[in-house]
């Protein structure tokens, strides 16, 4: 009669299809090795390259701003090393601090001690010990001849017993520039 079968019975066995159901996994691990590999792999891997890619992007962005600080805050720093220098040289042609020192120290004898000194308003005061009365008025003529004060004042001055010195306080008025 009229088979449907068209594979004959007898080539039609278990055997056929084991074979079959292997070469169908086969197939099927084939393709899905294929898929991961040449489709999702690839796409994972350029995924990761893309976010390595931003990351980077965004260091490089973060040490350009760094650099642009860099180069404001050097500028700000020149500008006051400039200051500076100018203040210095302003303050300087006024009245060097070094060359006020520098007198006042030439005209302060041997044996002489500054203890303390006071400034305010035009007016210093220095206070020390000296080895005796002579070595007092000899510092008082030697700041009156540095030129730099307009009245050099004797204050007070006491006898230690014990030691000899003498201590004092000198009262000194500038003099004030026209």
């Amino acid at each position: 009669m009229y088979d449907i079968n068209l594979i004959p019975e007898n080539r039609y066995d278990n055997n056929t299809v084991a074979k079959t159901v292997v070469v169908v996994i086969a197939a099927v691990i084939t393709s899905i090795l294929l898929i991961y590999y040449g489709i999702i792999d690839p796409l994972r891997q350029r995924y990761h390259v893309e976010q390595m890619y931003r990351i980077h992007q965004s260091q490089i962005a973060g040490l350009e701003t760094i650099a642009a600080e860099h180069t404001s805050t050097s500028t700000n720093l020149e500008q006051l090393r400039i200051r500076k220098e100018t203040m210095r040289v302003l303050f300087e042609d006024k009245l060097p601090a070094s060359l006020l020192v520098f007198k006042i120290d030439n005209a302060i004898p041997q044996g002489v001690h500054i203890i303390s000194k006071n400034y305010g308003e035009g007016t210093m005061n220095l206070q020390g010990r000296a080895p005796s009365l002579l070595e007092v008025a000899a510092l008082s003529i030697g700041l009156k001849n540095t030129g730099l004060f307009e009245s050099v004042r004797i204050v007070s001055t006491d006898r230690d017993l014990v030691t000899g010195y003498v201590s004092f306080v000198i009262n000194l008025k500038l003099t004030e520039e026209e």
